[in-house]
């Protein structure tokens, strides 16, 4: 799509500057705005322009529409290099208080310069105080789009309140750029849980509540709320489990429940039915004695060793002098956990020294997955990690007992003929010097028959 008509150096104009000429094309904006539009019409001597020069152009926007008229500015500039070449472009003539066009309706008109020049749609729009969307009466709410289409938006909407009141929404003091995410509910409708709620309750009905961080707290420590955690099986109407704080009279201690932290397995701990509305837990505030009959230590529900073996109370257990055996079972779990938490085999016992006379270890490995890359397996005195312990039994368990394919019994017999110090209120461990891996199915059990000597060494 040519030029049409160059019309330049009108009668009465000589001498005016800026110099004016008329362009008739039938190019749309975009193309007569290329760079060097104006490039063959000058160089054919169609055109002369004296700069600086404004030009009155007509432009269509599409193939046989009704033409429009626009002022834009004659450019003239040069390539680098050599030769050099002249460049006669054709650029929007800017104006005090011009509008961008087209405009589009209800779009908001933002300031694009300083001189008063207006368009629509930037990419960020600024306002010096306040956005308000809506009157009072007048519905209004502020929408954001993703910049995928069909994608929904998010709203910031008010709804009717019970007063003329505000409702603000602000950020604390941040140390950092944060993202908050509002997560999918699940719902059509949902609520935010809050610190202070006029709600007696605030329920979360679907999914779980989880801490990565810290602590949860039910009640203050300053007193006047009670801090209880209640939890209700599947069935409706059929009780609950409810775990609460009493007042402490001794003093402001607190109360610590925790698991073991040589758990070989995962496990449920189940509380009886008492038979009364209330009852005590049996605790020991010491070590007891393997093999011992406990004894009850006051009315609070404490015990403490007796002293006195099952052995001389009932014939239904053998002990051979002061001979006893025990026998644990290490799952996979246990096993690969042993290089770094010892697995205790025989716990320790106050002002005593554990011999062992003889140990049996039974890896069942068969239809299993076999253990592999564990380095010496060692039964050792103690829960030094890494296998750093000092031997409890005779020379003989090696890795491969431990990464048998086939299930099979190593057996292991006592320490040999040695001074040993430093084992006095030491347990019996399992561990390596290298992890186990694998393993999956495999167990490995651990039969020793040992006895506890009064001795500090």
């Amino acid at each position: 799509m040519p030029i049409l008509n160059i019309q330049t150096g009108l009668a009465g104009t000589t001498g005016v500057s800026p110099s004016i000429a008329y362009i008739a094309t039938n190019d749309t904006e975009a193309q007569i705005l290329t760079t060097g539009y104006l490039n063959q019409s000058v160089q054919s001597g169609l055109a002369s322009f004296s700069l600086p020069c404004m030009a009155c152009v007509s432009t269509v926007a599409s193939a046989g529409a009704q033409p429009d008229v626009g002022w834009y500015e004659i450019s003239y500039t040069t390539t680098s290099g050599s030769p050099i070449s002249a460049i006669w472009s054709l650029i929007p003539a800017a104006s005090p208080g011009s509008v961008v066009l087209p405009t589009i309706a209800n779009h908001i008109a933002i300031y694009t310069n300083v001189d008063g020049g207006l368009s629509e749609d930037a990419a960020t729009a600024i306002n010096g105080g306040n956005i308000q969307a809506g009157l009072s009466g007048t519905a209004g709410y502020l929408a954001s789009f993703p910049n995928t289409p069909l994608k929904g938006s998010l709203e910031v909407k008010a709804v009717a309140n019970s007063g003329n009141t505000i409702t603000t929404i602000s950020n604390g003091a941040m140390g950092q750029a944060s993202v908050v995410s509002i997560p999918d509910p699940g719902a059509t409708t949902a609520n935010f849980i809050l610190s202070a709620s006029q709600i007696p309750t605030q329920s979360i009905t679907s999914g779980n509540l989880q801490v990565d961080g810290g602590t949860i707290v039910s009640g203050i420590s300053t007193g006047g709320q009670i801090g209880a955690f209640e939890a209700f099986p599947i069935t409706a109407t059929s009780g609950y489990m409810a775990m609460q704080a009493a007042i402490n009279a001794s003093g402001n201690f607190g109360t610590t429940i925790e698991n073991s932290t040589a758990q070989g397995q995962s496990q449920t701990i189940t509380i009886p039915n008492a038979g009364g509305t209330t009852a005590d837990f049996v605790l020991a505030p010491a070590a007891l004695v393997d093999g011992n009959l406990i004894k009850a230590s006051g009315t609070i529900g404490l015990v403490a060793d007796s002293g006195v073996t099952t052995s001389s109370v009932s014939s239904a257990i053998t002990q051979l002098g002061q001979l006893q055996q025990v026998s644990v079972t290490l799952n996979t779990a246990a096993v690969i956990a042993a290089f770094a938490t010892p697995q205790v085999l025989i716990p320790a016992v106050s002002g005593k020294v554990i011999i062992v006379h003889s140990a049996n270890v039974y890896t069942a490995s068969t239809g299993n997955t076999p253990f592999t890359t564990g380095v010496a397996p060692i039964i050792q005195y103690g829960v030094t990690a890494h296998g750093a312990g000092t031997i409890a039994v005779g020379a003989g368990l090696v890795t491969g007992d431990i990464e048998a394919a086939a299930s099979q019994v190593r057996t292991i017999g006592a320490a040999s003929s040695a001074v040993y110090t430093g084992i006095t209120n030491a347990a019996v461990a399992f561990s390596c010097t290298t992890a186990y891996a694998a393993g999956t199915g495999t167990s490995i059990t651990f039969t020793l028959v040992f006895e506890y000597i009064t001795a500090t060494v």
